[in-house]
């Protein structure tokens, strides 16, 4: 087990290094189990898909901001009534 010792301003690379690092075991784990990306494609959509892409959407349709997808979600809701309309 690795422990990341890290000075408090150092954190914000220290994060993406660790995303980093997540996202190459993603990639060996496709690689030994044969899958053609599956696990490292569903990895970085994780990434990127992030609480800060939710919270972006809510402000955008102007729904409820508090960086989660709620059953149902307004801002799904909100994104496939404006799709339909053709007004995104």
């Amino acid at each position: 087990m690795f422990v990341l010792l890290v000075a408090p301003r150092s954190a914000p690379y220290a994060r993406k290094l660790l995303i980093l690092v997540v996202i190459i075991l993603a990639n060996v784990v496709d690689q030994i189990l044969g899958l053609n990306g599956a696990v490292t494609y569903a990895t970085l959509l994780f990434y990127i898909a992030g609480s800060n892409t939710i919270s972006a959407l809510q402000n955008y349709f102007d729904t409820v901001v508090d960086s989660k997808l709620s059953r149902p979600s307004l801002v799904v809701k909100e994104l496939q009534r404006r799709l339909n309309e053709g007004t995104f």
